[in-house]
């Protein structure tokens, strides 16, 4: 029974917390792929796609909403095998209530738990092994690997953590088991259950692109585009993109690892959390050995293959791979716990010790509830939503947009293809590169050098073509050079830019800032770094306007502005000194790349525009 409050208590708190439309980052792209059973990034999560579908029929609410839900629901089935795991090891019913509800209202597991993301699905199939191996250790019943393997097969298909966590897994049966060459074959059997169950799963996404799905990322129709697809080959030069070397390495670690002070509402319980490791070490070895080596392993295998550097936008997408360290964490917290409250009732004569510390115990996950409310309540976050709703509707009629951030193009792909917003535009970025759709009348010689899927590189020749080639206005996030056979040149349309061909007639951006309506993007409803990402873009766009209407001190103020809610690193200043050094305001470019040097200076990047601008600056 109390297990079940534990489900219910944690899911009231994210239903009252569910954001009611599509975020940024990857949301609006899933809830897509999600309602349409499409393929999304790679490697697909098939498994996310196929068990977030059926929350799209319930009949009310958006769908945006409906599949932010099913996060919600993961979540609540994670909190309530936290709840289950720890009470088959520790027969206490107040440690496993308390530490799973701890880590319900940890920071990053709660964001993730009321937006549309795979992390907390992923969450839900670690804690189920981790659980049915409790159960397997507790009986030695045959049956418990079984369902382990195919639980494990069918979490392969959501995210690629779980291969780090696999061989934690096999380790710890062997390790425990004192029957090893009895169990052949069953080991063999559980084998031929993963391979088979993952395969299962995977056949998703060649049997769903056959259909052409809205969303249809890499089109998985033949055996060379599902492998690229499955094995992330899309991504893969993320690993050679930044120099490696261990002092690198070393702050990465502290970095990533250090994120997890701010997780529980007090670096106190974080610290406490550590130590457990080392109390539940004495009392169950292999549990303390599991949990630590598969949460930090996982962490320590996502600083591996990122890479990340350490501006903002970076520690962002980081923050989500600290999850299954904060849930081993939470479960060796919860057994250390229950040995306190063991050793009390054991040692203490005295009743009002073992009511007082239970009390305590019972009320430690008020702590990040309380602390983390606030961040985490999404349920009046409209930022993306409005976003993408103001670009659509700012377009001229049959437009070609081009997208480059994932807020700037995976919310606008929700609204047209779930919600119908303007469905005469065609958004030329759907799946992180141009879409061959665009590009059927090219000739097919000239088109082979860009097939199947055409590289960044390309950009420059195939958006020329574009503009060589069809009469359609066309738009872009940003400026791009483009190689084309008219003259013309990029101009101002609001908050993003408009290719204005020789002779063709264009509004002026202040048409465009008419058009849109702002009724929830202000200064205090900013909430999260997506949002003030949206917010820096549209203060910068309006400074950039300022700019051109020889209004400087008033384009100053609103760099100023963006970087007040979205921080300062050394990317996001050398693009402020950048956008001051286009319009000719030479002294805080200077500020600004200096500025960001003082951040990181071995960013090759703002060293080399610093050079261009000092050199213009002895010439003039």
């Amino acid at each position: 029974m109390l297990g079940i409050s534990v489900f219910i208590f944690s899911f009231l708190v994210y239903l009252l917390t569910l954001a009611p439309t599509v975020t940024a980052e990857d949301s609006g792209e899933l809830i897509t792929a999600s309602y349409f059973l499409g393929i999304p990034h790679p490697p697909g999560y098939p498994t996310w796609c196929l068990l977030s579908h059926p929350l799209v029929y319930i009949p009310f609410g958006s769908i945006a909403w409906r599949v932010n839900l099913s996060s919600a629901f993961f979540a609540s089935c994670t909190v309530f095998f936290i709840f289950l795991f720890l009470l088959r090891i520790t027969k206490n019913k107040i440690s496993a209530f308390s530490s799973s509800l701890i880590f319900a209202f940890s920071l990053e597991f709660w964001e993730q738990s009321v937006i549309t993301e795979v992390y907390s699905l992923n969450s839900l199939f670690i804690i189920l092994c981790l659980y049915l191996l409790c159960l397997w250790k507790d009986t030695h019943k045959p049956k418990y690997l079984l369902w382990l393997s195919l639980i494990y097969g069918i979490s392969l298909g959501n995210h690629y953590t779980m291969f780090v966590v696999g061989p934690f897994l096999i380790a710890f049966i062997i390790f425990t088991n004192p029957n090893n060459l009895q169990y052949i074959k069953i080991y063999f059997l559980c084998i031929i259950i993963i391979l088979f169950s993952w395969c299962l799963v995977c056949s998703y996404l060649y049997i769903r692109s056959l259909a052409n799905p809205p969303i249809d990322w890499g089109n998985p129709e033949n055996l060379t585009n599902l492998f690229n697809l499955i094995t992330r080959k899309q991504y893969s030069f993320m690993l050679t993109q930044y120099p490696r070397s261990l002092p690198r390495l070393l702050r990465q670690c502290v970095v990533f690892f250090g994120m997890g002070v701010y997780q529980f509402g007090s670096p106190l319980l974080f610290f406490l959390f550590l130590l457990s490791f080392l109390f539940v070490f004495f009392k169950h070895r292999a549990w303390s050995l599991l949990l630590f080596f598969l949460g930090f392993s996982t962490g320590f295998f996502a600083i591996l293959v990122q890479n990340f550097n350490f501006d903002i936008e970076w520690l962002e997408v980081m923050s989500v791979f600290g999850i299954p360290v904060y849930l081993c964490c939470s479960l060796s917290f919860g057994i250390m716990l229950a040995w306190v409250l063991d050793w009390l009732i054991s040692y203490s004569k005295n009743k009002y010790y073992i009511y007082t510390a239970s009390l305590f115990i019972l009320l430690l996950p008020f702590v990040p509830l309380y602390k983390n409310y606030e961040v985490n309540d999404y349920s009046q976050f409209w930022f993306a939503h409005e976003f993408g709703e103001n670009i659509l509707n700012s377009l001229t009629p049959n437009a070609i947009y081009i997208p480059y951030t994932d807020h700037a193009s995976f919310p606008l792909i929700y609204l047209q293809k779930v919600e119908g917003v303007r469905k005469d535009i065609t958004i030329a970025r759907v799946h992180g590169y141009l879409c061959p759709e665009l590009f059927k009348k090219m000739d097919r010689k000239q088109w082979a050098k860009y097939a199947p899927f055409p590289k960044g590189r390309y950009e420059s020749e195939l958006i020329g073509w574009l503009i060589d080639n069809t009469d359609r206005p066309i738009f872009s996030e940003k400026k791009i050079n483009v190689i084309t056979e008219q003259k013309g040149t990029w101009v101002p349309a609001g908050i993003i830019y408009r290719y204005q061909r020789e002779n063709e007639i264009v509004p002026k951006s202040e048409i465009y800032w008419q058009k849109y309506n702002w009724t929830y993007i202000k200064e205090n409803n900013i909430k999260g770094q997506s949002a003030s990402l949206i917010w820096l873009q549209i203060q910068w766009a309006k400074a950039r306007d300022c700019f051109r209407n020889n209004d400087n001190s008033t384009a100053i103020e609103l760099i100023y502005n963006g970087l007040k809610y979205y921080g300062k690193d050394d990317v996001i200043l050398n693009n402020a000194g950048v956008l001051c050094a286009e319009h000719k305001e030479y002294s805080y470019a200077k500020k600004f790349f200096e500025e960001a040097l003082s951040i990181n200076c071995h960013n090759t990047t703002v060293k080399k525009n610093l050079q261009k601008l000092e050199k213009k600056l002895s010439i003039s």
